[in-house]
């Protein structure tokens, strides 16, 4: 079954059985949410979906830049997902769904994060992230070859697991459908201003946040750090994992899900 419903900026689809628990997955940046395909058919079997598609990006490609605000996104949040959810997010979407369980705690069962830092870029209180001037220089190169740096950065994506280069070939398909580069620079700026950490402290429902050991974008370091901001958190590393580890090793990310929503725990 599958139910679509666009807005302005942010586009939602619903997969399965209505009378299932609900769990949302938000994409992070650079890939919209056919992303998440290795998992959706598996988690069909535990929960009715809803996959969100971001500003520009996937079946949201009419939205305007300017719709990159942290606000309006949790205002359209708000709008379009009225039942109480699990939200689960990668990356930047991880990050979104971890403000939107502090925004809005009563709509949200539980909090999962897959390869989202509390803080994407490195400053002095946090120096668990990407460099700064790694930063500015991605974000110039976007600015001057958009296709080129999102090719390279599917390349970073699977960079670290063993299958990588096979991860590589699932993934880039999906850069046909890539969003403008408008919206890929207006969505790399939000990332980059973000700073979940009072979130993460704050959040009263039960969280998760799932690192990959092998991730090239965020340092194994920034997991170990995330330990500290709530000691209610689940803090789990993925061993072998890069930024994106169900496209290697689905199976094991769909088991941390299933049981996180059974009893709020992770499993080794």
């Amino acid at each position: 079954m599958s139910d679509q419903v666009i807005t302005r900026n942010i586009t939602i689809r619903q997969l399965g059985n209505q009378k299932l628990p609900a769990l949302v997955l938000v994409h992070g940046w650079g890939f919209g949410s056919d992303v998440w395909l290795p998992l959706l058919e598996p988690l069909q079997q535990s929960f009715h979906l809803h996959l969100i598609d971001l500003p520009g990006y996937g079946r949201a490609k009419t939205a305007e830049s300017g719709a990159w605000d942290l606000n309006a996104l949790m205002a359209e949040f708000v709008m379009e997902v009225s039942e109480s959810a699990i939200w689960c997010g990668w990356s930047l979407g991880g990050m979104l769904a971890a403000h939107y369980a502090k925004f809005q705690p009563e709509r949200v069962e539980a909090v999962l994060t897959i390869a989202s830092n509390p803080v994407f870029v490195a400053n002095q209180d946090w120096p668990n992230a990407m460099p700064h001037q790694v930063f500015a220089d991605f974000v110039k190169a976007l600015s001057d070859h958009p296709q080129t740096t999102l090719n390279r950065f599917a390349g970073l994506v699977t960079q670290g697991a063993a299958s990588s280069r096979a991860d590589l070939r699932l993934l880039k398909p999906l850069l046909q459908n890539a969003p403008t580069p408008e919206h890929l620079m207006a969505s790399l700026l939000l990332l980059s201003k973000m700073d979940l950490r009072r979130v993460i402290a704050e959040i009263k429902v039960p969280q998760c946040h799932i690192f990959g050991e092998k991730d090239a974008l965020i340092p194994i370091a920034a997991a170990h750090a995330s330990q500290g901001l709530n000691p209610q958190a689940a803090i789990k590393i993925i061993a072998g994992a890069s930024h994106i580890p169900w496209i290697s090793d689905a199976s094991h990310l769909l088991t941390m899900i299933n049981e996180f929503s059974i009893s709020g725990e992770l499993s080794e």
